[in-house]
Formats: structure tokens, sequence, C-alpha cells
């Protein structure tokens, strides 16, 4: 973890006054990592420049991995809407929430829908990073210079949250 950004964050939200009041988790896995479609298959990639959408919840803070690194964001608040959906609202360098839609229990595949300031969401299809050796890993190796990445299948998050129910 660069310690850097994480500390840099952490201490902003300090100073503008957050305490981190632990909470009991909603949610038993805490470490996510994004899964992409390839040929309607799922796997677990390792980009060029090592740029892998990552979340980890503990009881008190969301760490979001960017490109600039690792940053902390407050919890908020946090509800089990139902057996499988989760929200939390988040105080980070802006308030944001996410919303956690768990897919598919058996593999741990969730749809996270994240939404900055009102702005329209974005989605990402993620997994337990404790569990992603059950995935293939595609691994874009450049040793020696930046490669162009591969392009995945496009996904439908709102067809595939209709399809399990929500929407």
């Amino acid at each position: 973890m660069n310690d850097d950004t994480y500390n840099f964050s952490y201490n902003k939200l300090k100073e503008e006054g957050a305490t981190f009041q632990s909470q009991k988790p909603i949610l038993e896995i805490k470490n996510w990592i994004q899964l992409h479609r390839y040929k309607n298959d799922y796997y677990v990639y390792k980009s060029c420049d090592f740029l892998n959408h990552q979340i980890a919840i503990n009881d008190s803070a969301l760490v979001n991995w960017t490109m600039e690194g690792p940053f902390a964001n407050k919890i908020v608040s946090q509800k089990k809407v139902d057996s499988n959906k989760y929200e939390f609202e988040l105080k980070g360098s802006e308030d944001w929430k996410i919303k956690i839609y768990l897919i598919d229990e058996n593999k741990k595949i969730a749809i996270f829908e994240e939404t900055y300031m009102n702005e329209k969401p974005t989605y990402s299809l993620m997994t337990d990073a404790d569990t992603m050796n059950q995935f293939p890993i595609i691994v874009n190796n450049c040793e020696h210079h930046k490669q162009s990445e591969l392009d995945f299948d496009t996904i439908n998050y709102l067809e595939l949250l209709k399809k399990n129910g929500y929407k």
C-alpha cells in the first residue's frame, strides 16, 4: 500500500474533524478486487500499469485504490438493505455512496454502484480478493515498456442487476 497517499487522505479527514467510530461490519467480505468479462467468462486482470480497482472495508473506513494510490474514506453510515444488498455513505475527498449488490453468493461476485456528489453512478464487477484464485488471471506483462490493455466485453450492469432482481 502506498502509505503517502493513504496517510494524506486519512490526515485530511482528521483535520476536517472526522472521527472514525468502530461499527459492527455488515458485510463479511472485507477485500474486493475487480473482475472483468472476456468472451463471456470472468477473469481477474493485472494491467500493465498495475492499476487494479480494489476496495477494502473495515469497521470504520473504506479504502478505495485509485491511480494515485489508496484513499481512506470514513464510513458515515452503512445499511444492510436485504440479504444481498448493502449501502454505504462515505466521506472522503468528497461525499459519495456505494451500493453493493451480491449477485452470486457462491462465487462471491458483486456489482458495486458508486455515486459521487449526485453524479451518474458508475459500476464495477467485483469479487472477494481472498478467493479470487477461483477465476483465471490475465497478466499484461510489460517489463520493458507500456503495452496496450486488453479490450474486455462491455457489461450492461443495469441489465445484470435487473436479471438478479434489482433496479
